[in-house]
């Protein structure tokens, strides 16, 4: 992710002024204005072309080399629990939407150490449950597949009380030929560990290439690909719907906004934006920064230039209020800093 600079900070701040205009007041504290749990699971209304949908998207992944083994070191899961806890509640308490992306590995150390006094700070739940039932978190399986497939993922999710969503946390699109294949979430699949539990999905999100090596997809937008060669012609035939996350950055975020206010962004697209976090990077720090990136936009939220969406209500959306009509914008024309 790129790292803040003055420039994004300053261009924050002119969209915060241009979006108080003719306000009393500024960005919603997160102290005096809450949102409650179940305001996040009503789609996002009204839908209107070149409102900009904003969603926060975080992953963990398999232990690696660069990777850490949330499993097999305990003392290392309890202090990302707790900076998880804190990002959480960072969102929560200024409206924003969040997705949390889990491979296996988190999970299963969920299952293993959410035990007695650890959930003293979840209401006595499992950190996954907890997010879910008390702070309107959507969750979502990320699978790499070497080892567990997406329906395993999905069941894991499911053995620690919550009902995953039927969104594909992230895949390889390019090369269209890869061994992964996202055309096989069509169909469903049945678990690899798990043989018995079966998953379907209906949204993809998160376009990337191997290692993020090669040119990973930097689309805002929605709409349903046709298959691995033609993935970005839309097919109204197929059954899974693509939803673009720009840059996944500030930057990117900040830049089609802007865009958009400036109209130098088409005015009736459907435009989509995501906020990507790595979950083994966080710090005290960078969850600051992601709550002053959410209080300056709040502007945009008010006068309706933006709004905060989950992936599924992003894709409802889309389908109700613009018709499920295709729309892609290449966040790469932007000038992204």
């Amino acid at each position: 992710m790129r790292k803040h600079t003055q420039a994004f900070f300053m261009l924050m701040l002119m969209l915060a002024i241009s979006g108080c205009q003719g306000q009393s007041s500024t960005a919603t504290s997160s102290e005096t204005s809450p949102v409650p749990p179940a305001a996040t699971s009503a789609p996002p209304s009204p839908v209107s072309p070149g409102v900009l949908h904003l969603t926060i998207v975080s992953h963990n992944e398999e232990p690696s080399a660069k990777r850490p083994d949330y499993l097999n070191d305990r003392v290392y899961y309890l202090q990302n629990r707790t900076l998880l806890v804190q990002l959480v509640e960072t969102i929560s308490k200024r409206g924003a939407a969040y997705n949390f992306q889990s491979d296996w590995n988190f999970l299963q150390a969920v299952a293993k150490y959410d035990q007695g006094d650890v959930t003293s700070n979840t209401s006595g739940k499992n950190i996954i449950k907890w997010m879910v039932e008390d702070r309107g978190v959507q969750v979502d399986p990320h699978a790499h597949e070497s080892k567990y497939n997406y329906a395993d993922v999905a069941d894991l999710i499911q053995q620690l009380g919550v009902t995953p969503t039927n969104t594909v946390g992230g895949f390889l699109y390019s090369p269209p030929d890869n061994p992964q294949g996202w055309e096989q979430h069509q169909k469903g699949e049945a678990g690899v560990i798990y043989p018995d539990y079966f998953w379907h999905a209906n949204i993809l999100w998160g376009a990337a290439t191997g290692m993020h090596q090669g040119v990973d997809d930097h689309s805002s937008g929605v709409w349903r690909p046709k298959d691995h060669d033609s993935f970005y012609v839309d097919d109204p035939g197929q059954l899974l719907t693509y939803i673009g996350g720009c840059t996944r950055d500030y930057d990117g975020a900040t830049a089609l906004l802007s865009a958009i206010q400036n109209k130098t962004a088409p005015q009736d697209g459907f435009y989509t934006a995501t906020v990507m976090l790595i979950q083994d990077q966080l710090t005290t720090q960078s969850i600051q920064e992601l709550g002053d990136f959410i209080d300056l936009t709040a502007p945009a939220v008010a006068n309706g230039s933006a709004q905060w969406a989950h992936l599924t209500q992003v894709a409802d959306a889309w389908k109700t209020g613009y018709q499920a009509k295709p729309f892609r914008f290449n966040c790469d024309e932007l000038a992204v800093r």
